[in-house]
């Protein structure tokens, strides 16, 4: 029996082959490209150094035990709809809606 694990997007129409269960991002937000040329500055998958000043712990979230529908959805549980709802949020995300 073979199972689809992607969505139909109700964003832009199109069939995404599986639905993301993580996110990630290339850089932290202050990473800026015009500090990659610079010798006391370094971006990689498990560091961020920037004008030698330490960016990269790699965050650790922990909702608080709040009525915020986040963290509802991670004391109780999370529908198979939701989660393509904020699938389709991130995946379609601009600057304007970020």
């Amino acid at each position: 029996m073979t199972r689809d694990l992607g969505f139909t997007c109700s964003c832009c129409g199109a069939h995404h082959p599986e639905l993301p269960m993580n996110y990630s991002t290339i850089a932290p937000y202050v990473w800026d490209e015009s500090f990659s040329d610079r010798s006391d500055s370094l971006l990689s998958s498990d560091q961020c150094v920037i004008q030698a000043q330490h960016h990269g712990h790699r965050p650790r979230i922990e909702l608080e035990p709040t009525q915020h529908l986040l963290a509802v959805e991670q004391r109780t549980d999370i529908t198979l709809a939701r989660v393509r709802e904020i699938a389709e949020t991130v995946l379609h995300a601009t600057a304007d809606n970020a």
